[in-house]
């Protein structure tokens, strides 16, 4: 049984700080290809010739191997526990992004950088942190995971910034370079020092053997053909469909409306702000309220934000307020998809059924980015890509609302 359950919340805390410290800027380590990839579309574009389809289309190569690899990696991080996957594919993973320095024009290439990118990811994505950090606290899981999850945020605020800053100074070679060595040397060591789990704790105490069916919950088998897996699964993918392109891309988005990269990296960095509101408020509301319902409203909020956009285009005020409420919305959503998986499916097989999941968010991170790209190379405008955003959040607000209870591990 985890030692946690019958702690206090503020003994989770005392015991574990660190821990979620470390699955922090492990999940913000794992996101700077996601949210560096906006500034550097328009460099590659003027340098290859590419069409803005074209550059997008290394982040689906990325979806094609997280959704390939999402239940086996799910699978090893049960199996081996997350301390282990984190240290070795984290460093791994730094090392693949600096590789994208060498891209050298050849398409082939450029697929097979993000390929090997892609490979690595899928081992250090959301399921990876939120399992280790989810093992440990009962009581007061869901602001750990929200705090946990706020390292996406830490990447959309600095990682557009940084990126920019690197690319003015040094060119978009050095660029990749540059978040590459900075990111790595300041988060690796903490994630060497401080990331561990229940099973970690237990495969390294004396005499005693990781033993993963002890945790309560569900079976992978059983979790996999329950509804609340469905519905949280397709609710996923729905939503981060419709936002993705806008949290990867809304540095062009912008610019496209009129404002400056400068400013437009700095309005679009404000997302990370707003995610780390969205979460921390989701976290303590979770722990207190219906949690069902705090994540429907998470996922409808996107809709009026996407209108703000629409129709106040090439307004930097408005642009602030819907990056702001985007922010918000992505961060208190995913933070529920994990918080409603923890309780739904249980620990016992954690890793295996939100690391589906998660690949359901790792494709969409890929095919939004395309699809919306494709439709401003046709259009010139990334107009059409905001209005996806409305039929598949009002779906995933739907589907959350329609969750059941949770179910009674202990009977």
């Amino acid at each position: 049984m985890n030692e946690s359950m019958a702690m206090t919340a503020a003994q989770e805390w005392r015991a574990n700080w660190k821990v979620v410290l470390a699955g922090m800027l492990g999940g913000s380590l794992a996101s700077v290809h996601i949210y560096s990839f906006g500034v550097m579309i328009q460099p590659l574009e003027q340098e290859f010739g590419w069409s803005r389809t074209h550059i997008a289309s290394g982040l689906l190569v990325v979806s094609i191997a997280g959704v390939l690899l999402a239940t086996l990696v799910g699978a090893a991080i049960d199996r081996f526990g997350p301390r282990r996957i984190g240290m070795l594919f984290g460093t791994l993973y730094i090392g693949s992004v600096a590789l994208l320095a060498t891209n050298n024009g050849s398409q082939l290439y450029w697929w097979a950088l993000w390929a090997l990118l892609g490979l690595l990811y899928a081992f250090i994505s959301l399921s990876l942190w939120t399992s280790g950090v989810s093992s440990l606290f009962t009581a007061s899981r869901g602001l750990a995971l929200a705090i946990t999850l706020c390292g996406t945020a830490i990447s959309t605020m600095l990682a557009p910034l940084t990126t920019v800053y690197f690319l003015e100074h040094y060119g978009w070679r050095n660029a990749y370079l540059g978040n590459a060595v900075l990111w790595g040397a300041l988060i690796l060591p903490l994630i060497y020092l401080f990331f561990t789990s229940a099973s970690d704790r237990n495969r390294t105490a004396p005499k005693a053997k990781a033993d993963t069916s002890s945790l309560p919950g569900l079976s992978a088998r059983e979790g996999f053909r329950s509804p609340a897996f469905l519905k949280l699964a397709i609710g996923a993918l729905a939503m981060s469909l419709g936002v993705s392109t806008l949290f990867v891309t809304m540095v062009p988005v912008l610019t496209s409306q009129g404002l400056t990269l400068e400013r437009a990296a700095g309005i679009a960095g404000l997302m990370g702000l707003g995610t780390v509101i969205g979460r921390v408020t989701a976290g303590a509301m979770l722990d207190r309220l219906e949690a069902k319902y705090v994540a429907a409203i998470a996922n409808a909020v996107p809709i009026p934000a996407v209108l703000i956009l629409i129709y106040g285009a090439g307004s930097a005020l408005l642009s602030l307020i819907a990056c702001l409420m985007l922010g918000m919305a992505m961060g208190a959503a995913v933070n529920c998809y994990a918080y409603l998986a923890s309780r739904h499916f249980g620990m016992r097989a954690f890793g295996t059924l939100f690391g589906t999941i998660t690949g359901m968010l790792v494709l969409s991170h890929g095919i939004a980015p395309v699809i919306g790209n494709h439709l401003y190379d046709v259009t010139k405008s990334y107009e059409p890509a905001l209005w996806m955003a409305v039929p598949c959040c009002g779906l995933t607000a739907i589907l959350m609302a329609l969750l059941g209870r949770y179910p009674d591990f202990k009977s």
